[in-house]
């Protein structure tokens, strides 16, 4: 009488511990798994005997022998509930595929790993055969592998063969992990989980070249060495944001994983493109520049999830991303995520828009040398904004770059008087008062050769609010402007 390929009936024993010391290289195949009938009850007591002097060689030999040897004691195991057809077959499905990853990254592993079911660790015999948390293979550890993280874990898929199922292993994550405390681990012809593995260290990526800089979308673990955060600089063609910076060990991953060159470390650091103009790397005059040193620019492919990596000397005392606009030269350190001193304040501001919603009717007369004409203004003011700047060609800025432009967007008609109308008065009309109370008058700072007018304020650049008043008398071109009734209006921009 033959006996069943897979008996309900048995468990393996509890594992014992077994150290194993470290290996760098290949993964161990185990050899084929043969069937063979239990023993009888007659012979127990000498099967025990012969179980316990293999159990002896294992220890001292490294463990691949034995798991030949005891194949016959094959293991019962079901999954959802349902026993598990040839098992040993899902295993070595799953140790072909961890050979495919140890064979393209840097990999260490014990003398004697192997992939293994996960089984809970307590329960009733049938709860103990369940292997739904799928599959376990090691001890080893990537590069990316935290120090107790030994494990690279496997789920299954499954399929019935007959009044079976049979398991096929996913493809791995790539990460290594622990083992839940909750499990343990089996294999058919195997009594003992593998050694902890706690002798293997953490293998080093190959070296990058000196001073690379790269971009890429996978990062080792990141050391925080931002002291400020979400730090964003802007010129007149738009800006970014610096929305990390950290040191890592290594860039990429697999086989494209690179570590610092000798005497050098690497810094990961992500951007955020934009600001009050929207804006992509290739319109952007931005580099790095390290110790003072020429302006490295960011390298492509620029993708919003991805990072860039720079490799510096150890010894740098400065790595500052550098942007250049109209003149004007800003910094953001990556050593830190403060920005420099000369940056332009207003163009790093959130709160620089103020939605208005002034509409007035005034008296106005007109005068020139030919006579007067009076009629009604209907004037509106719908937006105050805080700008660096001149909008329309960006030719005009403030002398300082702690200074800004606060300008008004407004509109008017007079009826009363044929033919006109406009987007901007007269300088003088306008004027702003200060929350410490200055007085400042408009002025037109549109570029010398312009053709229009640009009324706007000299401001500070953290400038948060004030009282205009439109009103009075200005000549412009022969003409003067004479509104007798002024009339006010407040403007408030929260800090930042």
């Amino acid at each position: 009488m033959t006996a069943p390929d897979q008996p309900t009936d048995w468990l393996p024993p509890e594992p014992l511990p077994v150290d194993a010391p470290a290996v760098a290289g290949g993964w161990q195949q185990p050899g084929p798994y043969a069937k063979a009938a239990p023993g009888t009850s007659s012979r127990r007591g000498p099967v025990l005997v012969v179980a316990a002097a293999l159990v002896g060689l294992l220890v001292a030999g490294g463990g691949f022998g034995l798991s030949r040897q005891l194949a016959n004691n094959t293991v019962s195991l079901t999954y959802n509930g349902e026993q598990v057809d040839h098992p040993e077959r899902t295993l070595s499905a799953a140790e072909a595929k961890v050979d495919q990853v140890i064979a393209h990254q840097p990999s260490v592993q014990a003398s004697n790993h192997h992939c293994y079911f996960a089984r809970p660790a307590n329960g009733t015999k049938a709860e103990r055969a369940e292997v739904a948390d799928g599959i376990y293979c090691g001890p080893m550890l990537l590069i990316s592998s935290q120090q107790g993280d030994r494990f690279l874990h496997f789920t299954v898929s499954s399929d019935r063969i007959g009044s079976r199922v049979r398991l096929t292993p996913s493809e791995p994550s790539g990460e290594t992990m622990a083992l839940p405390a909750h499990e343990q681990l089996t294999r058919p012809g195997s009594p003992h989980q593998p050694p902890g593995g706690a002798e293997l260290q953490v293998p080093k990526a190959p070296a990058a070249t000196a001073d690379a800089f790269v971009s890429v979308d996978a990062v080792g673990p990141q050391q925080d060495l931002a002291s400020q955060r979400n730090t964003g600089m802007y010129g007149y063609d738009g800006g970014v944001r610096l929305t990390s910076t950290a040191s890592t060990p290594y860039y990429g991953s697999g086989a494209q994983a690179r570590s610092a060159a000798a005497g050098q470390r690497l810094i990961a650091f992500s951007l955020q493109y934009g600001g009050p103009k929207e804006s992509s790397l290739g319109e952007l005059d931005l580099g790095v520049a390290v110790n003072g040193s020429g302006l490295q620019k960011l390298p492509e492919p620029d993708k919003a999830t991805e990072f860039k990596v720079i490799s510096v000397p150890i010894s740098a005392s400065s790595v500052d991303l550098v942007l250049r606009s109209k003149g004007f030269i800003q910094r953001i350190s990556l050593l830190t995520g403060k920005a420099g001193s000369d940056n332009i304040t207003v163009m790093s501001r959130v709160n620089w828009q103020d939605d208005l919603s002034v509409s007035k009717d005034v008296p106005v007369t007109l005068r020139t040398s030919d006579g007067s004409v009076s009629g009604t203004m209907h004037l509106k003011v719908t937006e105050a904004d805080l700008e660096f700047f001149e909008d329309d060609t960006g030719k005009s800025a403030p002398a300082s770059p702690h200074g800004a432009f606060l300008h008004l967007q407004m509109s008017y008609t007079v009826s009363g008087i044929a033919d006109v109308k406009g987007h901007e008065l007269m300088p003088q009309v306008l004027s702003l008062r200060t929350s410490d109370g200055h007085t400042l008058h408009a002025r037109d700072v549109a570029s010398a050769n312009a053709d229009y007018i640009y009324l706007a304020f000299d401001i500070p650049g953290d400038f948060t609010g004030g009282t205009v008043t439109i009103g009075g008398t200005d000549s412009l071109d022969g003409v003067q402007l004479i509104m007798p009734q002024p009339f006010s209006f407040p403007l408030k921009f929260p800090a930042g």
